[in-house]
């Protein structure tokens, strides 16, 4: 079965990519802003003044846990997007809970003037999250796709970017959430924006 090259391992030469940060993205995601964005904002408002943070939420539609990417756009046909749904489809998903217990900036290396991103980090959970995971890179092999990405090794949801400082702070209560599906998502890189190509959540 032929097999997919997810970057950019092609004959020849390709036409020249875009920079790396500005390049479209598809990713499989468990897409939360509906049950979130609400009570994120509220948790981020009484943080506000206490941590000065100034930047704005994400919009609501864009509030996501990344589970497993699948490639570069620009280096995907119109048949290895469709498989990509294909992949998805052939997962068998069990619904599960998720409950996040802190939120905290990430990239405590970086420079004081560099923007972070806020983050809410789930504990109970996170496991189902990685195991979701190997079964699309079980997915993808068995579909002739040599997988390219690693899952991520802290799930976690990202609110806002800021180059203010927040240190791990315990959410009392935590904020539980029932995750009954994910999502083949297409990132539009620098427009804020995602479009949903494939996806077995709930759109109650």
């Amino acid at each position: 079965m032929e097999q997919l090259s997810l970057f950019g391992e092609w004959e020849g030469r390709p036409p020249p990519a875009p920079p790396r940060l500005a390049r479209d993205v598809l990713f499989y995601a468990l897409m939360l802003g509906r049950e979130v964005s609400r009570p994120a904002a509220r948790l981020v408002a009484a943080q506000r003044e206490r941590h000065g943070i100034t930047g704005p939420m994400r919009p609501e539609a864009t509030l996501h846990i990344s589970v497993l990417g699948f490639g570069f756009i620009d280096e995907l046909s119109e048949d290895d997007v469709a498989r990509a749904g294909v992949i998805a489809n052939a997962v068998a998903f069990i619904p599960f809970e998720l409950s996040f217990v802190a939120m905290m900036s990430f990239g405590g290396r970086s420079a004081p003037a560099t923007r972070r991103a806020l983050v809410l980090t789930p504990a109970s959970g996170s496991d189902r999250i990685l195991v979701l995971a190997e079964q699309l890179k079980a997915a993808m092999i068995a579909h002739g796709v040599r997988p390219r990405a690693f899952a991520p090794k802290q799930p976690h949801l990202t609110l806002l970017y800021d180059t203010a400082r927040m240190p791990p702070t315990p959410l009392e209560p935590p904020l539980d959430v029932a995750i009954d599906g994910f999502s083949l998502v297409h990132s539009h890189r620098g427009q804020g924006r995602y479009t949903i190509l494939w996806s077995s959540q709930s759109t109650k």
